[in-house]
């Protein structure tokens, strides 16, 4: 199959190869002018396996790519596919004078010729940066280009070496054929290989393209703006086929619905459920999904009879007195087909489509990588969430495949209203229903949408429409059992001629069911009524109390925010107000508040919807207000009337009745403690009286550290007054005395791990249940956490199960000396208790964020990629459900630390067999304390633990030096290797570069050079420039670790002093973009503010700064007493140059700079580290200077992905 495949796009291959190497020679005009010294001269290529042949001929200036004919070639070369494979690690290596043809490739022809083209080859330098500048922009397309030339450098030298070596084979007439045997192995790799490439792999890109095709086609490119997505499909449109102008001029919403059903049924219903999620796409665009319909070829008669019989186990003839080959009807999911029992009743048989789920497993696994690739990439991702939706969308269908479970939905719902006058529900055939096959009585009717035949068949299309609000709600608030798909096609109305003035609906599909609990039932029904009231104050509590937001929230504001959504619709003639679009849009106001929106509420709005349509079809005018109101009002009477209450006492009067003998005895022990004032004391748990124990000793460490350094800061105030009295030597004996003490009161305090370590070893020596034990870790287990984070560099650590915070301490004291944090999560309020006293007194409290709720919540809200060190002791049952969002949130090069790998070894089984399934992670069992579970998920790169984001241009991990240096790499001579071992980091982004300057894009988190700040790093950005340019450079300034953007270096001595000198006469002006927390009062401002020269430079020098405020938004995240937060995007221009300027004077305003950890708030900082931006948001943006040859110079620097990430947040643009 693969090589008809490979005949079959012959022709197409060499129409594209002509294009390729003449668009290629169009970026040279010298070496296009010298091809035409070899006009008429013809080159053929064959390949023997597979058999492929072409020929290359030369015509004017111009290469024509075609088929081999019978005229003799002037050049030839044979070789198979394994021969041309094979030659690729030599071409990538360029080793001069190999001999790269030998047992490969065979050569036959003019050798001159041969070495006409190497002399091509050589000279050939096309102009790449004028295609990519178009496409990608003026600096990225730069960049691109150079990235390019730089590989097609390796490759034209390898080139050279083959064509000089074909040259040496001609000459000398010498030719090695491919061995056989070689060959043999080659195809019967091919074979093994075939089948799975051609179903795994070829299928997925194919369909990938496909999805491609389809989005140029009808113009949806626009949806995929700023993204990498974009500029690859920009580079595809020239040869995909647009659509008509007809198509063109239709809407976003109505290009994104012809092109789904272009796609096929799983895109159709994809989008049909995305059509029920305003909450996630523009309303023109809902409104226009909700138009999707399955228009499916059905299959084939007979294969359904084949499906009918295997499920239900007989053949059809016994089963059924006759059966339809030919459907009634045909869907994405299913197709129904009539039939007759044998008692005679007409049935329809529902019967799933061949195939299915294996198709609806391949296109949710492409959908998913799809949307992976759109929440990496997209710059709102964070509001599409679309691995939300297309995890929707496969419970949807998993649902939906289930005809059983269809079939018992039926059932329910059919049990409920029965002998009902309203809604009438087919009989399930439970004799005759499988899994894969439903079999239903078969009911005639009139779609509810069809309103000429409703006219027709003399239905009240008034009383039908409310009957239709009035079925709804009884579903909901009296049943708690609704269709949740009540679109017209599911929704008939019965033609029973007896039934015209009493008119009844049909109800049809069962896939799709809502239910709500009880809770969220009180609060809905509580919600309508005060709507239907007006009463937006009532709103806003019941949306509280219901906890659908947090408890922090101002009722009102959030009142206000109510009135302004509700109130505009009471202005509405009757007829036009929707409860479902006031449902939506309160959503949506309470999202901005944090609402915790559960799906069962987002069906009900969209079944809601849905039903309001179906009944203004039927009658315009109609109220659905007034039908509701009165309906809902009797449904909430008769649920909290008297009668209920008393028929649910009596369900549990057996319940109440075996307690009842124990009540008074209990009540009267309540009543004498409460009396004697004991209820306080008999109130306290083990718990805390070990908490209290535990408090009692932290404050006696926190005494013992502030007397600690009291007493030495004495010590050394005596040393430099030297007063009157005694001495030894030449310090006075008082501050021997002092320092003494001193030292010891200060390591008392300091003992806090070990006191920590001996507090959990009694307590578990004591306690039994295991959520009352604390658990630690060994010491040896901590000093390897310690060791594993400064080697592997690791400035961003989560923790799973805190406990006294005994582990976590060993974690922060590591990440401290790096710049780095800690996050840990408990569970058990008590312990996180005990852990955030514990902290306070060990001087790390800024270093460690404690979490404390269900890691698994917390998991599902982190971003990809997020941690790099993961250490995990907590409870071992939920490691394997946690497995997906923990290998998620690992970012590649990551570390995986599991706890108890020995010692609950059998518990760790379910967890470890995950890890040996997973061919990324590599694992290693440490004998240290309770036995360490170590995974490590390399990097696709060359990639340590370090911190930074690897997405990120220009930003690579903080190896060491040796490790990253070339000259030092173990480059392996095989084939299958090279790969691995020839990755290289992407170079620093030069944003200009002549023969005196070069302006650099400095990443975050490098630093610029090696001092006392390095805390024992090898990378540099200095080293790695020196490397990348191969020439000595000179800092003529610096910026911050966590600081990115321009950065001037000069090549000489006398640039770097004309440059220096003109920053230190204010010549050089430097533009900051920064994010701070709140909203500054003015637009533009100055602060004039002396600060000090940093670390062991206490005098304070003249220190100024502009700023300028560009922009400011709101999180809806609460911070303190606030339910949301604010931020500004601002422009800082500093006027001098102080050791961390522009953060300290945002500190001294009172608006941190956000993700500053050594000058920030750690509140605003874990907000954005939550929406995944971890870096510090402060970007060198432009740098003007006098160039040393004269004129001014004005570069500026585009923000890396994270930067652009914060801005995304808010929508901000940077003027």
């Amino acid at each position: 199959m693969a090589l008809s495949l490979l005949k079959s796009l012959k022709p197409v291959a060499g129409r594209a190869l002509q294009i390729a190497l003449n668009r290629a020679l169009a970026l040279d005009p010298d070496t296009r002018h010298a091809l035409a010294s070899l006009d008429g001269r013809h080159i053929d290529l064959t390949l023997d396996a597979p058999p492929l042949a072409m020929r290359i001929s030369v015509d004017g200036s111009q290469l024509r790519v075609g088929p081999v004919d019978a005229q003799e070639a002037d050049l030839a070369v044979r070789s198979s596919l394994a021969g041309v494979l094979a030659q690729l690690p030599l071409l990538a290596r360029a080793r001069q004078g190999a001999d790269n043809g030998k047992g490969r490739v065979r050569v036959a022809g003019d050798a001159e010729l041969a070495r006409r083209l190497q002399q091509l080859a050589k000279g050939f330098d096309p102009d790449w940066q004028q295609p990519f500048v178009s496409v990608f922009g003026d600096v990225l397309g730069v960049q691109v280009a150079n990235t390019l030339r730089s590989a097609l450098q390796h490759a034209r030298q390898g080139a050279i070496d083959l064509a000089h070596s074909a040259a040496e084979f001609i000459t000398e007439e010498s030719r090695d054929v491919v061995p056989r045997a070689e060959l043999d192995a080659f195809h019967d790799d091919v074979d093994v290989l075939r089948d799975d490439v051609e179903r795994l792999g070829a299928r997925a890109l194919l369909r990938a393209s496909r999805i491609g095709r389809v989005i140029l086609r009808y113009r949806l490119d626009d949806l995929l703006q700023d993204t990498p997505a974009e500029r690859w499909l920009h580079l595809a449109k020239p040869f995909v086929p647009r659509a008509s102008a007809d198509i063109a001029a239709q809407s976003r919403g109505a290009r994104l619905r012809l092109a789904l059903q272009d796609l096929g049924p799983i895109f159709v219903k994809f989008g049909q459920i995305l059509s029920t999620r305003r909450d996630l796409v523009p309303p023109d665009v809902a409104n226009e999904l909700t138009l999707l319909q399955d228009r499916v070829k059905p299959f084939d008669g007979d294969a359904a009879r084949r499906i009918v019989e295997e499920a239900l186990g007989l053949p059809v003839s016994e089963a059924f007195a006759s059966f339809d080959t030919e459907p009634l009807a045909s869907a994405s999911i299913a197709q129904v087909h009539a039939a007759t029992l044998a008692d005679g009743r007409q049935v329809v048989v529902k019967v799933l489509r061949p195939g299915i789920e294996k198709q609806i497993d391949a296109d949710i696994a492409l959908l998913n990588s799809l949307a992976t690739l759109v929440e990496r990439t997209h710059p709102r991702a964070d509001k599409i969430r679309p691995r939300e939706v297309v995890a929707e969308v496969e419970n949807t269908l998993a649902a939906e495949l289930d005809l059983q479970r269809e079939g018992a939905n039926a059932s329910v719902l059919r049990r409920f209203w029965e002998n009902s006058d309203d809604l009438y529900v087919p009989e399930v055939i439970w004799s005759h229903t499988a899994e894969r096959a439903l079999t239903l009585e078969r009911v005639w009717g009139i779609p509810s949408d069809d309103i000429a035949a409703l006219d027709k068949a003399g239905i009240d299309r008034k009383a039908l429409a409310a009957k239709g609000v009035r079925v709804f709600y009884t579903q909901v608030f009296r049943d708690n059992f609704f269709h949740a798909d009540a679109h017209a096609g599911n929704i008939w109305v019965d033609i029973d001629p007896m039934r015209r003035d009493n008119p009844r609906f049909i109800a049809l599909d069962f896939g799709i069911m809502g239910q709500l609990s009880q809770e969220d039932q009180y609060y809905l029904a509580e919600n309508f009524m005060a709507i239907f009231n007006r009463d937006y104050r009532r709103i806003a509590e019941l949306h509280v109390q219901a906890r659908w937001m947090p408890d922090n929230v101002r009722i009102d504001d959030l009142e206000a925010a109510v009135r302004s959504v509700c109130e505009p619709y009471f202005t509405r003639p009757l007829s036009q107000i929707s409860l479902a679009e006031v449902l939506m849009k309160l959503f949506r106001v309470a999202q901005r508040y944090q609402l915790t929106l559960q799906p069962q509420l987002i069906l009900l709005q969209k079944t809601l919807l849905n039903i309001e349509g179906v009944g203004r079809q039927l009658d315009p005018q109609i109220d659905i207000w007034a039908v509701a109101k009165p309906v809902l009002a009797k449904i909430l009477r008769e649920r909290y009337s008297p009668r209920r209450v008393v028929r649910e006492i009596g369900k549990r009067l057996p319940e109440i009745m075996t307690h009842a003998p124990d009540m008074p005895r209990l009540v009267h022990a309540w009543l004498t403690q409460q009396v004697e004032g004991r209820h306080e004391l008999a109130m306290r748990s083990r718990d805390l009286v070990a908490l209290d124990a535990s408090v009692q000793r932290l404050q006696k460490h926190a005494i013992g550290a502030i007397t600690g350094v009291g007493l030495l800061a004495i010590a050394a105030l005596m040393y430099v007054l030297q007063p009157p009295g005694w001495y030894w030597g030449e310090v006075p004996a008082w501050s021997w005395v002092s320092g003494a003490v001193g030292v010891f009161a200060l390591a008392r305090a300091c003992a806090l791990k070990h006191e920590l370590a001996q507090f959990g070893s009694d307590n578990d020596a004591r306690e039994t249940e295991r959520g009352r034990r604390m658990l630690n870790i060994t010491a040896d287990t901590g000093e390897l956490l310690s060791v594993l984070v400064r080697f592997g560099n690791a400035r961003r650590v989560l923790e799973i199960g805190t406990s006294n915070g005994y582990s976590t301490l060993w974690l922060a004291e590591a990440a401290a000396a790096i710049d780095g944090r800690v996050t840990t999560l408990e569970f058990a309020a008590d312990k996180v208790a005990m852990a955030r006293a514990n902290f306070a007194c060990s001087g790390l409290g800024e270093r460690i964020d404690l979490v404390h709720g269900d890691a698994g919540q917390w998991l599902a809200q982190a971003a990809d990629g997020c941690i790099d060190l993961l250490f995990l002791d907590s409870d071992r049952v939920q490691y394997a459900g946690w497995w997906p969002q923990l290998r998620r949130v690992l970012r590649p090069g990551g570390l995986l630390v599991v706890d108890n790998a020995t010692s609950h070894a059998e518990q760790m089984e379910p967890l470890r067999a995950l890890l040996a399934a997973d061919a990324a992670f590599t694992t290693s069992l440490v004998p240290v304390g309770n036995g360490e579970l170590l995974a490590l998920l390399p990097a696709a790169g060359r990639q340590s633990l370090s911190s930074g984001d690897p997405n990120v241009a220009g930003q690579r991990p903080a190896l060491p030096y040796s490790a990253c240096h070339p000259d030092n790499r173990a480059v392996s001579t095989e084939p299958d290797t090279l790969a691995a071992v020839e990755i290289e980091t992407a170079p620093l982004q030069l944003l200009r570069l002549d023969e005196r300057l070069a302006v650099v894009n400095k990443p975050a988190g490098l630093m610029v050079h090696d001092s006392k700040l390095a805390r024992g790093e090898d990378d540099f950005l200095a080293d790695r420039l020196r490397e990348q340019l191969g020439r000595p450079i000179f800092l003529v300034h610096r910026l911050d670790r966590a600081t990115s953007g321009c950065l001037l270096l000069a090549f000489d001595r006398d640039a770097a002093s004309m440059l220096g000198k003109a920053l230190m006469g204010g010549e050089v002006s430097k533009d900051y973009l920064a994010i701070c927390r709140g909203w500054p009062a003015e637009e533009t401002w100055q602060v004039d503010h002396d600060l000090d020269g940093g670390p062991g430079k206490p005098v304070k020098k003249p220190a100024v700064t502009d700023f300028q405020r560009l922009a400011a938004g709101e999180l809806s995240v609460p911070v303190g007493e606030f339910a949301s937060s604010r931020y500004a995007l601002l422009r800082c221009q500093p006027q001098t140059g102080r050791f961390r300027q522009i953060r300290r004077h945002l500190k001294h305003l009172s608006h941190h700079l956000i993700g500053d950890t050594s000058h920030g708030d750690g509140r605003h900082n874990r907000n954005f580290r939550m929406q995944g931006v971890h870096r510090m948001l402060l970007h060198a943006e432009r740098l003007r200077f006098p160039h040393p040859d004269g004129g001014t110079v004005d570069v500026r620097a585009p923000v890396d992905g994270e930067f652009q990430k914060a801005l995304d947040l808010f929508g901000w643009q940077v003027p």
